[in-house]
């Protein structure tokens, strides 16, 4: 059977690209390698902000959620200076995971799509060098579906994209724009906080962060990433830095796990002839926090609507599918690719440069609250924290933060300005140049 568009992976991004389709007059499959029940069954952080719902028109039924944060708190390497990041658009809501994905699968399959479960993907079919379908194997032995468009929604294992030959797409992520997580769902003994805790710590946790986000009165999902890069593992920072923490005294294990991030700007490109790309897959996480459900979701939304569009006019190649790449940057991409100039800078800075940085609020709370709004950094530099920072010999801190701030705004236009597929070989080339300069 010919489907229009077939999704690999019914995740966040599938799952609303095949809520999506359908609505445009596709024909859609929707393929994923879990049973159906089981759909949406996912360590991650389970946290989503509340204006990715406004964004998008969604309203989650009661079941879908634990409780909702009034804000964020950030903790210095030393716990003596705290952030508190607080916005009634930017709410931060703790999901029950698997009952979100399948409200999610639901929409889909209520909007139209037709769903093979326990179906695992292995390869995409390729006719002439374009993707015109996928081949696999399921509980009735292999098979092969082919579509006009083929949608990669498979997370980290990317198994269409690794598929397209070799020029034709990014293989590989290097491991410093990976996190190696490990996450528990404790049950407390109550006394949790109200809002969600991050705590930056680049000794205990190398290049990444520690979180605990309330997940009501009793429950609590509390984890770490580190550098995929530092070759540590996720697991035992956790034992060691985490669970003795007097918050989880007496706490009891509900259910535990790890798995890898992707935290980088969104891929060069995320189309390729007869193939779209979105999600995890596609890099559209979050480079400062790790969130994707929000961002996966939006790009999954846009991918369909591009789609139908590409269908309509008969051309599915790189060129027709191209106006993706720019919807997607316009969204959020821009905004992404910012805020990874922004990890790069906090990666490379020491705890004493962060301590340091936060008790004198080089950058104030409302300005993190605007870049992760916005993708653009603000700066308090002062003559008198200047003379301070050079007081202690740490003057390159504040050198290094402007500079970052410069690029931030340079690669931010640069994506908001994404180009036509004829002119994307100079546009990366110029992003190249933004990204060597810091």
């Amino acid at each position: 059977m010919q489907y229009d568009l077939i999704i690999v992976g019914a995740g966040c991004a599938g799952c609303m690209a095949a809520s999506t389709a359908p609505k445009l007059g596709l024909k859609t499959l929707l393929i994923d390698r879990k049973a159906e029940a089981t759909i949406g069954d996912k360590v991650c952080g389970d946290a989503l902000g509340s204006h990715h719902l406004s964004s998008l028109g969604l309203s989650l039924p009661s079941e879908c959620f634990y409780a909702t944060s009034p804000g964020v708190e950030v903790y210095s390497p030393d716990l003596k200076s705290l952030f508190r990041v607080e916005e009634e658009s930017l709410k931060a809501i703790s999901l029950n995971r698997r009952a979100f994905g399948q409200f999610i699968l639901r929409r889909a399959l209520s909007a139209g799509a037709e769903l093979v479960e326990g179906f695992h993907v292995f390869s995409p079919i390729l006719d002439g060098g374009a993707v015109v379908g996928v081949r696999g194997i399921g509980k009735d032995g292999a098979k092969n579906y082919s579509a006009k468009v083929v949608a990669d929604c498979s997370g980290m294992a990317s198994v269409v994209r690794q598929g397209v030959p070799d020029g034709g797409l990014s293989r590989r992520f290097p491991k410093e724009d990976v996190m190696a997580c490990y996450r528990e769902i404790r049950r407390t003994n109550g006394n949790l906080p109200e809002d969600h805790r991050i705590f930056l710590d680049m000794e205990k946790t190398p290049g990444g962060y520690a979180w605990l986000f309330p997940m009501g009165s009793e429950l609590v999902n509390v984890g770490l990433g580190v550098q995929s890069s530092s070759g540590l593992n996720p697991r035992d920072l956790f034992y060691k830095h985490l669970d003795p923490m007097d918050l989880l005294a007496g706490s009891t294990l509900v259910n535990g796990g790890g798995g890898l991030v992707p935290t980088s700007r969104p891929m060069d490109s995320m189309v390729y002839d007869g193939l779209m790309i979105a999600g995890d897959s596609a890099l559209t996480v979050s480079p400062i926090h790790g969130g994707g459900i929000g961002s996966s979701m939006l790009s999954g939304k846009i991918l369909a609507e591009v789609c139908a569009d590409a269908i309509s006019r008969g051309s599915v190649t790189r060129q027709g599918v191209w106006d993706y790449n720019r919807r997607y940057m316009a969204a959020y991409g821009a905004k992404q690719a910012s805020l990874n100039i922004f990890r790069r800078f906090l990666q490379s800075s020491s705890n004493d440069e962060l301590n340091f940085g936060m008790a004198h609020e080089i950058v104030k709370p409302n300005d993190i609250l605007f870049a992760s709004k916005f993708g653009d950094l603000k700066l308090s530099i002062t003559d008198k924290a200047t003379r301070a920072f050079r007081g202690i010999g740490r003057l390159d801190f504040i050198v290094r933060l402007r500079r970052t701030a410069h690029c931030m705004k340079a690669i931010k236009e640069l994506y908001l300005g994404y180009p036509p597929f004829e002119d994307f070989g100079d546009w990366i080339t110029k992003v190249r140049a933004v990204e060597s300069s810091i």
